[in-house]
């Protein structure tokens, strides 16, 4: 009788906890969401682009924590790898596929989509190795289609953005790059006001990624080439000429004579081997910047040099400095580079690059004085506070939070700057950067949003010039990091958002869905038919109900 009372007992035991097992729910998937309210040319309006998303996920049972955060804070954050899901995008810095996806995919120093895939590095390092267009164009079919099996991020949008001047300005343009050069510009006074975005985080942008930051340091610093104004051809700087071998693998610059720094300062080649040294060479005393990461010269250039184990030192031949690479197998592009004499200096690379030139000519290749250099130790919060240039203005001052003063620079090589003063300030709201304008206290805004424009087009004493849509918005995942990890849940994510809606809603005429990281008339980059994942949320709550998360019926 007691055998049959416990067994009985036991009997219960079991049922009930098969009953509370059965009722027991799955979990929710929960997620936060990283982003910075800062509106840009690709993302114009990111807190309601980040509500939206999170709107879209809730329908498939994600719920998402929406993160805001400062602008330099995230650019540092998403860079070290320390968000799982965030907003972000690119605009381009020269016009090259190269530029896109060396930086994102293939470089280690940029630890946001947490582990690279061997193989994608690889393609990307054979695109940009080969000038033949049809041979790049099939690595990139490759890369593309790899993108989208991995699912390192989901491109959205190529964004049209526009910058907005007085109409009474002459030289006002817009840059597809977003460095506009305001030495052509003025209004007829002594003071010029631009509005633009974000503070800049330093006035040294070797270690720098942000666009603010990069064009307030383009008024300032130049490199050995340009780019056109309002344009995106490559042309002379500090270097008036330059010659490529036929293999493209080695390229010697002749620096242009009676250059000065700001501080007096002359130019001349060995401050042109000081400065890239500073970046490639990891043992340098001035390989300092501000995080240390200098992610562009990763992206462009592949490992620094001396990163394990001193492998190079830097020559001084009396006054001639050089660096030279024992080999290539350190994994990076520069073989060596030299002072020939005073006033030419010689890059010689590990393979050839066609995008060479477009590379060097943009501002994070920027070219310091030597001597300030060494006697700042490479330090971007020292040089920031006493910046040093060639360029055609001089920084005055800097008040955080506020602004940047700058005033023409009366011993410019060029032609001088067109305004006497000229104040860089911010704000993240594009509707205060509009009030601002048509109030007369700025003279020049970037970025209008897309609410903002028919007021611009109707407002005679306003004029808008537009940007093509030269940038990709992407919604970044690092797959380090749970659940993003699990190829099967960013996959999920895919399926869940409606990017056509987000364009639709929140973006200005000329901007379009994003076909490839690129935009379509980047060629060789673009892979029109390698077709992004569909809108499909039964899709996305099979997923994720097949990764045990309860989804809404």
């Amino acid at each position: 009788m007691k055998k049959n009372s416990i067994f009985a007992i036991l009997s219960v035991l079991v049922i009930v906890t098969m009953l509370l097992a059965s009722c027991k729910k799955a979990p929710t998937a929960d997620v936060t969401l990283s982003f910075r309210v800062v509106d840009r040319a690709y993302l114009p309006s990111p807190d309601k682009v980040a509500q939206e998303i999170q709107a879209q996920l809730k329908e498939v049972g994600i719920n998402v924590t929406l993160k805001e955060m400062e602008s330099a804070a995230f650019i540092d954050a998403t860079s070290a790898g320390q968000e799982a899901f965030y907003l972000l995008g690119w605009n381009a810095d020269y016009p090259d596929a190269t530029n896109f996806y060396d930086y994102h995919f293939g470089n280690a120093n940029n630890q946001q989509f947490g582990d690279l895939f061997p193989d994608m590095v690889a393609e990307i390092s054979a695109a940009g190795k080969t000038s033949d267009e049809d041979a790049r164009q099939a690595h990139y079919d490759t890369i593309n289609q790899m993108l989208k099996d991995d699912l390192m991020m989901i491109p959205v949008a190529h964004g049209g953005s526009s910058t907005a001047y007085q109409a009474n300005v002459k030289g006002a343009h817009s840059s597809p790059l977003g460095n506009e050069n305001f030495s052509v510009v003025s209004n007829g006074t002594d003071k010029f006001v631009w509005m633009q975005n974000g503070e800049p985080a330093s006035l040294w942008c070797a270690d720098e990624t942000d666009g603010e930051t990069l064009r307030a340091c383009e008024q300032v610093y130049e490199a050995l080439l340009g780019f056109s104004i309002g344009g995106s051809d490559v042309v002379p700087a500090l270097a008036e000429s330059y010659e490529a071998n036929d293999n493209l693998d080695e390229y010697t610059f002749n620096i242009r004579e009676g250059v000065k720094f700001h501080d007096g300062a002359e130019l001349d080649a060995s401050d042109v081997v000081a400065t890239f040294v500073a970046q490639w060479d990891a043992m340098s005393t001035n390989h300092v910047g501000r995080t240390g990461t200098f992610e562009y010269f990763g992206a462009f250039f592949g490992s620094f040099i001396n990163a394990e184990s001193q492998a190079a030192e830097l020559v001084d031949a009396d006054g001639l400095l050089s660096l030279t690479a024992p080999d290539c197998e350190y994994g990076g592009e520069f073989k060596s580079i030299e002072a020939v004499d005073a006033m030419t200096v010689k890059f010689s690379l590990c393979a050839p690059d066609p995008a060479f030139p477009s590379k060097v000519a943009f501002s994070v290749f920027s070219i310091l004085d030597k001597d300030f250099l060494d006697a700042n130790n490479g330090d971007s919060v020292k040089i920031s506070n006493s910046p040093n240039g060639t360029g055609p203005y001089i920084v005055k001052s800097w008040n955080r939070g506020d602004s940047v003063v700058f005033e023409a620079n009366p011993e410019y090589w060029g032609d001088k700057a067109l305004t006497q003063n000229l104040i860089f300030r911010w704000s993240e709201q594009s509707a205060q950067r509009l009030l601002e304008l048509q109030a007369g206290t700025v003279n020049g805004i970037d970025n209008p949003g897309p609410d903002d424009v028919p007021a611009i087009e109707a407002d005679a004493n306003l004029a808008l010039y537009p940007r093509e849509g030269f940038n990709i918005f992407y919604i970044g995942f690092n797959n380090k990091i749970a659940p993003f990890d699990n190829l099967e849940f960013r996959k999920a994510v895919t399926y869940a958002i409606d990017r056509e809606r987000i364009v639709d809603q929140y973006y200005a005429t000329g901007s379009s869905v994003a076909g490839s990281f690129v935009p379509q008339f980047i060629k060789p980059g673009a892979s029109p038919d390698v077709e992004w994942y569909d809108f499909d949320q039964a899709k996305a709550k099979e997923l994720l109900k097949g990764l045990g998360y309860s989804v809404p019926n």
